[in-house]
């Protein structure tokens, strides 16, 4: 990695534990080389879909979760020295999101995010959300485990 050429960092959350390494490599990243950072939440809009009917209050309840969570990974982020950060709600399908939508109305240079814990026949059906990303999106990214 060749950290000068990285000045606009997004790094993908979803609460798990990988995920949370990938922000404190981008958090580390970002910090060495003055880099912008962006800290983003993508709402599987898919997740509504097996409700019975589409419930606004769970919508609410999910955006109300993300909204906090990253508030605080942006006050860790800023405590940690990072001059610029940026977080990001969004609904939609991650990988969609993040390929095509986030990293260029934002300039990413590097995406960062957590691997996947989907079991092996998961990853067969519905597809590594990595895999689509190191082939589709116009930035470098790092899969953190």
């Amino acid at each position: 990695m060749d950290g000068n050429q990285y000045k606009r960092i997004l790094v993908a959350v979803d609460g798990t534990e990988s995920s949370e390494k990938a922000l404190k490599q981008g958090v580390d990243l970002a910090k060495k080389y003055h880099s912008e950072l962006f800290i983003a939440h993508i709402i599987d809009t898919r997740a509504f879909q097996t409700l019975s009917s589409y419930d606004e209050e769970t919508a609410q309840i999910a955006s109300s979760m993300a909204n906090q969570t990253l508030a605080e990974y942006a006050i860790e982020a800023s405590k940690a020295g990072v001059q610029h950060v940026t977080t990001i709600l969004r609904y939609g399908i991650p990988k969609k999101v993040l390929a095509y939508d986030l990293i260029a109305e934002h300039h990413i240079d590097l995406l960062l995010l957590g691997s996947s814990n989907l079991k092996t026949f998961e990853k067969l059906f519905l597809g590594s959300l990595s895999n689509y990303l190191a082939k589709h999106a116009t930035c470098d990214v790092v899969t953190i485990d």
